[in-house]
C-alpha cells in the first residue's frame, strides 16, 4: 500500500473505505513517523528501521485501514496507545484527534475525500542487539 519513511510526515488516501455503519466512503489520514530519540539518528537505528521498512510499513498499514473500517469514535473506547514489538524494534502508535483536518479540501476528480477523524503518530524504537 504505501512504503514510510522515518521522521517523516504522509497523508494516505484510504480508497472506498468500508465502516461498520455500511457507508463507503474515502478518506485521507495523516500519518507521523518519528524515531523515539527525535531528528538524530545513529547507524544501528538506520539500519535497523532500512531492514523492517516494509514490515513496519504494512504494520501501519493496517492499523489505519482497520481503524477506518472501525472508528476509535464507535468503539465507545477512545484513543488507546498500541505498542508492536519485535525482537529487533518496537512501534508506539498514538491516535489524536486531527484537529483542523475539517478546514482542508481534497479532491478525487470531481469526487471530495473526507479527512479521518483522527492522525496517528507512530514512534519507531530499535532494539540493541
Amino acid at each position: 500500500m504505501a512504503t514510510f519513511g522515518l521522521n517523516t510526515t504522509s497523508l494516505v488516501f484510504l480508497p472506498e473505505t468500508q465502516s461498520v455503519t455500511g457507508k463507503t466512503r474515502d478518506l485521507v489520514v495523516q500519518i507521523d513517523l518519528k524515531n523515539e530519540t527525535g531528528r538524530r539518528l545513529d547507524v544501528g537505528v538506520r539500519t535497523t528501521f532500512f531492514i523492517f521498512k516494509q514490515d513496519i510499513s504494512d504494520l501501519i498499514c493496517s492499523i489505519i485501514r482497520a481503524e477506518a473500517q472501525l472508528p476509535l469514535s464507535h468503539t465507545g473506547h477512545g484513543p488507546v496507545t498500541l505498542i508492536f514489538e519485535a525482537e529487533e524494534w518496537r512501534l508506539t502508535a498514538v491516535p489524536s484527534p486531527w484537529q483542523g483536518s475539517q478546514k482542508w479540501g481534497f479532491m478525487l476528480g470531481d469526487q471530495e475525500i473526507r479527512c479521518n477523524e483522527y492522525k496517528w503518530q507512530f514512534t519507531f524504537q530499535a532494539k540493541v542487539l
